[in-house]
């Protein structure tokens, strides 16, 4: 568990999606709640590699039209603050039979989909065993229109915790 930027790493995810979507020539849009906590205690290398494979999808999945990440906290329960990463894009899209074989281990959506676009389908299994040791989930939707909106949910301890446990980890200084 580290202490990190929760702000910074959601800006950094956005930047790495408004540039895969541009470069493919697809539109953009990130969307970061003011009301998000600057910073947090838990696992940003894995909750940044999970958000890159939503991300890496939604590009790779989409030939034209638009990607949107946005991140929101949820209402905190027990001391912990939750937040929502939603990554939706215009893409082909998923039938209700497609999302349930989604998160099996070695199972592609579509067969021909995965020769079209490439990808080994290891991708979202392990994206969901992140989100569950994060202590959150990640749910598939789809859009009104055409394509699929993941919502990658985390649990993490507010920065205050850590600063607490450190002040009280040096003794009883107060006078």
């Amino acid at each position: 568990q580290d202490f990190f930027d929760l702000r910074t790493l959601a800006r950094n995810a956005g930047d790495s999606l408004t540039g895969r979507a541009a470069a493919k020539g697809l539109a953009s849009s990130v969307d970061i709640s003011e009301k998000l906590p600057a910073f947090a205690v838990g696992d940003p290398v894995r909750l940044r590699a999970a958000l890159e494979n939503l991300i890496d999808n939604a590009v790779k999945f989409t030939d034209h039209g638009s990607v949107t990440l946005r991140v929101t906290p949820l209402r905190s329960t027990r001391g912990r603050i939750a937040v929502a990463f939603a990554v939706s894009d215009s893409g082909i899209g998923l039938t209700l039979a497609e999302i349930k074989r989604l998160f099996r281990p070695f199972s592609q959506a579509n067969v021909s989909i995965a020769s079209r676009f490439g990808g080994a389908g290891l991708g979202l299994s392990s994206v969901k065993q992140l989100a569950r040791a994060m202590g959150g989930d990640i749910a598939v939707m789809q859009r009104r229109g055409g394509g699929t909106t993941f919502t990658f949910t985390v649990a993490m301890s507010p920065a205050e915790a850590m600063a607490n446990a450190a002040s009280s980890a040096d003794g009883d200084l107060s006078v």
